[in-house]
């Protein structure tokens, strides 16, 4: 037998023993061509208008872009940033609003660590400072209440508690992930899910060979995760033989959907900056690259700007922002 012949029949032994049942995807997309993959098919796409409605100072677009929250605070998407007095000279860290609509911002303070500030009167009034021995960078805000606000960060959850004006670190862990009534961790092929009510005993725990391909040695990495209206859990776990893949939790089953669109494998994805438009579509960044999967269970790819960040304002539309502007997406 020739040695291209053996060759052929080793590479078909391999193509035949590889198992791709398990995905199954609606949809198998590159960015934005085609994907090198087991399913490679044509990423569609669409081109999104956007139109103009506010023009912002670059202040205020700066501070915008570090956090979104500033733009649910006021009825439509005109509210600034830069119609509020300056808090300091110090870099912003998070700015957000509370569930009984008071404005608040979190900046660097120093040697003192972090402060924590509360706009009332007219003015900036500071609360009190994180601890600032507990070393740590800010990931995005949890949830905000009158009573406290749960962050996000690089050393696990940190809460400020308001009436106490004291700050504390809950957990010492990167691992888990979190929405605004749940959390996720995936921990040894299992995956998690927490209510906030109590963080060391799951509500659901699921057994992800029965999704996903596991593998000694590789972890099944949450790469994403994003709560909608109705507390579905969207999330984007990593498959041990090629990527992420898109799931969806309603509350009593997990249900796996589809792969996500990309060309290339890599075992450290960033999803980030989900967002859910009026038509019920989930947009999400892959790598710095935005898509949406659609309510037909197909992934797309916006023709736009995509240096814009993307966030819904209080009327349910999609607007995106970049220095100086804010656009509303006409979808």
């Amino acid at each position: 037998m020739k040695l291209s012949s053996l060759w052929a029949l080793l590479l078909l032994g391999l193509l035949t023993s590889c198992d791709l049942s398990l995905f199954e995807p609606t949809d198998y997309p590159p960015s934005p061509t085609k994907l090198n993959g087991p399913k490679a098919r044509t990423l569609a796409s669409k081109s999104i208008p956007l139109k103009e409605v506010d023009t912002l100072s670059s202040n205020a677009a700066s501070a915008l872009i570090i956090s979104p929250y500033a733009l649910m605070l006021s009825d439509s998407v005109t509210y600034a940033l830069g119609r509020f007095p300056e808090l300091t000279n110090q870099p912003l860290e998070v700015l957000f609003s509370d569930d009984e609509g008071n404005l608040w911002a979190v900046d660097k303070d120093g040697a003192l660590g972090y402060g924590v500030h509360r706009y009332s009167g007219g003015t900036w009034v500071k609360e009190g400072n994180f601890p600032a021995d507990v070393k740590f960078r800010f990931n995005e805000l949890v949830k905000a209440t009158a009573q406290e606000h749960w962050f996000q960060t690089t050393k696990g959850l940190v809460i400020w508690d308001v009436k106490q004006q004291k700050g504390r670190l809950v957990e010492e862990t990167s691992e888990r992930l979190f929405t605004q009534n749940f959390s996720l961790k995936s921990d040894n092929q299992q995956l998690q899910i927490y209510s906030h009510t109590n963080l060391s005993q799951p509500v659901a725990e699921y057994d992800l060979s029965q999704f996903l391909y596991t593998r000694k040695g590789i972890k099944n990495s949450l790469f994403g995760v994003f709560e909608d209206d109705t507390r579905t859990l969207w999330l984007v776990v990593k498959d041990g033989r090629w990527d992420g893949v898109l799931m969806k939790f309603n509350g009593q089953t997990l249900e796996k959907l589809t792969l996500i669109p990309v060309s290339d494998y890599d075992s450290g994805r960033s999803v980030s900056d989900f967002v859910q438009d009026a038509k019920g579509n989930l947009w999400m960044n892959v790598d710095g690259v935005r898509y949406y999967y659609s309510i037909y269970g197909q992934w797309i790819y916006p023709r736009m700007e995509q240096s814009l960040r993307i966030f819904n304002d209080t009327e349910g539309n999609l607007v995106g922002i970049k220095p100086g502007k804010v656009y509303r997406l006409e979808i």
